[in-house]
């Protein structure tokens, strides 16, 4: 049955042949929830006088696990405000967009709230924010390159959600937008299939600039999950106030803050370090020069922990922007194998050259004397 709180009994996007209880009033509404226990909760949020961060936390904590709550935003405004109040809740809500058809908001009904229902997957996701001119384009295009060397078996996506298109200019993808694929990612009646750029043979850049909603994003986060094994998302500049930040530090595995070891940059990182302080996002330091200043200084100053440093580079200037020109010089390798990602994903296993076959061999030495020991103590 459905417990539907509108301005008009007409409720022509119920499905056919359902049940509903139509209530004008949210203290009616909240009344019947308790007394009736319907399975599908429906909302009109204009309907609701108090401000939807008491009513919604209110109604959530009335609702029980198998309940659904959907409700219906006035504008792209009111829609925007309440996606703000559900990064703070838990629970089956499901919010409608203003300019979906009743036959779009039967799919949604019908499907169980399948729209933005998250299941796990194997895919990792990786969000990568910066300050001015730190850097994080320049680091994804040379890391897609290693990760091609390193990790052959690996299904990567990188995302370009930038202001600029950097990433996709630069691997020649600007032409294959997931904007493309936005009445797919606001409806779930009809299944994602994406075509991103292949730039190497195991991975794929995709150009995704534009302003997404709350259900775009999770949708293609649900696809990404479960056709990649690693998703890369170059968010670029980021300013702590900008309406997909919340979600995307929720949505992702690890958060990585990309910051360049000067004034600037510093004194930027520290603005979000005080804001986000209590989230768990790492440091990566681009543009480092060792001598000049130590990660623990930084790490003291942002007090926010340092998974790794990308050292400068001299003659980075390539001679065409093809990514098929890039070289990584063994400074390079070097730093990318001592980052410490928080997924195993990404763990690096020293290759079997003649200094790892040493170690090894000196390695199983010391471990037979040490059961030569212990055997001849037993003894």
């Amino acid at each position: 049955m459905y417990l539907v709180l509108s301005a008009t009994k007409n409720d022509y996007f119920l499905p056919p042949g359902s049940a509903a209880l139509h209530t004008l009033s949210y203290d009616h509404f909240l009344q019947s929830l308790r007394q009736y226990q319907p399975s599908r909760l429906i909302v009109s949020a204009s309907m609701i006088e108090k401000p939807a961060w008491h009513w919604i936390p209110e109604t959530v904590s009335a609702m029980s696990e198998e309940q659904f709550l959907f409700i219906l935003s006035a504008n792209e405004m009111d829609r925007y405000l309440l996606e703000q109040v559900l990064l703070t809740v838990k629970g089956r809500v499901i919010l409608l967009a203003p300019n979906m058809t009743n036959q779009e908001i039967q799919s949604v009904l019908e499907g169980n709230g399948a729209l933005i229902r998250h299941s796990v997957q194997p895919g990792y996701v990786i969000t990568l924010v910066g300050t001015g001119g730190s850097g994080v384009t320049t680091f994804l295009y040379y890391f897609l390159l290693w990760l091609h060397q390193t990790f052959p078996s690996l299904n990567v996506l990188a995302v370009d959600l930038g202001r600029k298109s950097d990433l996709a200019a630069v691997t020649d993808a600007l032409n294959y937008q997931l904007r493309e694929y936005r009445a797919v990612l606001q409806r779930d009646d009809e299944e994602l299939d994406l075509v991103a750029k292949p730039v190497f043979q195991n991975i794929r850049v995709v150009n995704a600039v534009g302003d997404w909603n709350i259900q775009e994003l999770s949708r293609f986060l649900d696809y990404s999950r479960k056709n990649y094994d690693l998703i890369l998302l170059d968010r670029g500049f980021l300013q702590t106030n900008d309406a997909d930040w919340p979600f995307l530090k929720k949505e992702s595995d690890e958060s990585i803050l990309v910051v360049r070891p000067d004034a600037f940059s510093l004194s930027y990182a520290k603005r979000i370090a005080l804001q986000e302080r209590e989230e768990n996002i790492r440091v990566l330091l681009t543009h480092f020069q060792h001598g000049f200043v130590t990660t623990k200084e930084v790490e003291a100053f942002l007090r926010m922990p340092i998974m790794g440093v990308f050292s400068y580079q001299k003659y980075l200037i390539p001679t065409d922007l093809r990514i098929s020109s890039m070289e990584l010089n063994k400074r390079m390798k070097r730093d990318f194998q001592s980052l410490a990602w928080a997924t195993d994903k990404l763990q690096y296993v020293t290759g079997s050259g003649f200094w790892s076959r040493i170690t090894s061999f000196m390695a199983t030495g010391r471990e037979s004397g040490a059961r030569e020991r212990i055997d001849g103590n037993r003894s």
